[in-house]
Order: C-alpha cells, then structure tokens, then sequence
C-alpha cells in the first residue's frame, strides 16, 4: 500500500488523501530498495537531542501548529 493518508483525524475528515492497493512484487522491490536508500541517508534523533533543540526551531514549531489545518 502507497499513500499520502495520515492517521490523524484531519487527513480523514478534511483533506483529499489517497492510499492504493498495488499488488506487484516488481514494485514491492522498488518501493523497498527507495526505502532503503532513503534510510541510509537518514540520521537518528535520539530524545535527549529532541529536547536539546534551539529555541528558534521550537519556536517555528509552536507557529506552524497554529496553521497546520492549512499547512
């Protein structure tokens, strides 16, 4: 399964998302090796980082929440 739907309460009552079906192992092998070359270029957050964050970025985090229904 492909998508761009969230499991929040905004994707299900107030955004046009969609999820597909695909039933193909050639795409299966596709999506897993994106995945995979996507993970490699990926850093872990650990949570004392998370917590660690600049004042600015959390800043800008606390603004977006205020438009992330249209965001």
């Amino acid at each position: 399964m492909v998508g761009s739907s969230n499991m929040d309460p905004l994707s299900f009552l107030h955004t046009t998302e969609a999820n597909a079906v695909i039933l193909s192992t050639d795409f299966a092998e596709k999506m897993e090796a994106m995945f995979q070359a996507d993970l490699s270029k990926s850093e872990e957050i650990f949570l004392r980082q998370w917590q660690q964050r600049p004042w600015r970025i959390r800043f800008m985090e606390k603004i977006a929440r205020i438009f992330d229904y249209w965001l």
